[in-house]
């Protein structure tokens, strides 16, 4: 019995050992310092850099080094020796290195194993950037309009340059490469539901240095129109619980009324479709095509087609006399002969094509700039995603699929993925005006800078 307690107690203080050794006490990696071995610095805003370690951080030490002086700017032993610690590095007051182009910052931790803990350190070269990047418009279209399009051209000029957006007061939107030494273009839009809109770029280096440049466009409201629909219980038995069981995320016994029903198709539903257009429409190719010779034929979705249904317009939709919903009309509805043929008018490639909710069976083709064309509530569908598309091809056939009563084509314009007043883009003349003069003069413009 006596034997036979002490190997228990062998074996157990063997486990505890065992347990001790693997513990992050015993652990022998070092502490991880999270950052780049070079750097840019702005000097207005403080470098944060974390520090981590699964025993726990003991010490850290940070020094500033320049081409004739190193100086402690820190030393610290953090309370409770935690796992993970921020450190914040403000710009230097001392003059010798507000001179320097470059500095070196050297982080030296020590973590909380036993014994003597394990050390690394890290020396990050920072190279110093005060100067904001320089923005110029070029070129712009003379006027936006409320849910329209416009385009501009301008100049973003930094030896560091990292990003630049272009920002209407609700949405973002990316400007591809127009011409060498910092040329860019850009589609952009006023969004049908702000009231307000102010188009800015933004351009940001590596050092955090940020410009800004307004757009000049002269702004016109436009009031769009507004509808009631009445719906009763067929439409919400019917076409309605059925799109709900197509789109085969709810079971229809899950709803407390046919009115939550039409909710949950045009207000959830319809949001989880849109933002699917939006996510295609953002990751658009920017090198598609070359903007400066960017070229549309004005569209003509639907040959012999009738428009029944116009931009813009905002429903609400009447149940039992009580408005129960309401949606924005984001494209306009073609009528013609039952599955009638879908003919493009401009080539592009295939960015998405198959089932979308509300849209029924859709298509979008991207024409470049991110530029997309949407066609919607088909019956069938003649090409797939990826395809190359020549102007004059055969797309596939109106229909009656997603939210819709009758057989029609449901016609979109999206901006990277932001949808667009449909009616611009079927009117030659404000193509040119607004879209092609604004790439003609830009041209000029450049060409005589380079001779």
């Amino acid at each position: 019995m006596k034997k036979f307690l002490v190997l228990c107690l062998i074996v157990i203080i063997g486990i505890a050992t065992f347990a001790l050794f693997n513990s992050a006490l015993f652990e022998s990696s070092p502490p991880t310092i999270h950052s780049k071995n070079e750097i840019y610095w702005n000097y207005k805003d403080p470098l944060k850099i974390k520090i981590t370690d699964d025993s726990g951080i003991q010490n850290y030490r940070v020094y500033m080094n320049s081409s004739k002086e190193t100086l402690l700017l820190d030393s610290v032993n953090p309370e409770g020796t935690p796992k993970e610690v921020e450190i914040e590095i403000d710009p230097p007051k001392n003059t010798m290195f507000m001179q320097e182009d470059g500095i070196e910052i050297e982080i030296v931790a020590t973590d909380s194993s036993l014994f003597f803990g394990n050390s690394t350190s890290l020396k990050i070269q920072a190279k110093v950037d005060t100067k904001r990047p320089q923005i110029e418009v070029i070129a712009h279209s003379y006027k936006i309009t409320k849910g329209g399009a416009a385009f501009v051209v301008f100049r973003a000029i930094d030896d560091n340059l990292s990003n630049i957006v272009i920002k209407n007061g609700q949405d973002e939107f990316v400007p591809v490469y127009f011409a060498d030494d910092g040329y860019y273009a850009a589609l952009l839009n006023w969004n049908i539901k702000s009231e307000g809109f102010s188009a800015q770029i933004f351009a940001k280096d590596k050092a955090g240095n940020v410009s800004s440049a307004i757009i000049p466009f002269y702004r016109q409201n436009k009031k769009y129109r507004e509808s009631t629909i009445k719906v009763d219980d067929s439409f919400l038995e019917g076409k309605v619980s059925s799109l709900i069981q197509e789109v085969g995320e709810r079971e229809l016994q899950s709803f407390n009324s046919l009115a939550e029903r039409l909710t949950y198709i045009n207000q959830k539903v319809r949001g989880e479709n849109e933002s699917n257009i939006l996510r295609i429409g953002q990751a658009y190719d920017t090198g598609l095509v070359n903007p400066q010779n960017f070229r549309l034929t004005a569209f003509y979705p639907l040959r012999n087609g009738a428009a029944v249904a116009g931009f813009g317009d905002h429903r609400f939709f009447s149940y039992n006399n009580e408005i129960i919903s309401e949606s924005y009309h984001l494209g306009i509805d073609f009528a013609s002969v039952k599955q009638a043929p879908i003919v493009i008018t401009n080539g592009g490639v295939v960015t998405f094509a198959g089932f979308n909710g509300i849209y029924g069976n859709m298509v979008l083709i991207h024409h470049g700039m991110g530029l997309m064309s949407l066609y919607a509530h088909m019956t069938q569908i003649d090409i797939k995603e990826g395809d190359r598309l020549e102007a004059g091809t055969t797309i596939g056939k109106t229909g009656l699929t997603g939210l819709v009563l009758g057989d029609h084509l449901h016609f979109g314009i999206t901006i990277q993925g932001l949808e667009s007043n449909t009616a611009e883009w079927l009117d030659k003349r404000w193509l040119q005006d607004n879209i092609f003069r604004v790439i003609e003069n830009a041209n000029k413009l450049i060409q005589s800078r380079t001779r």
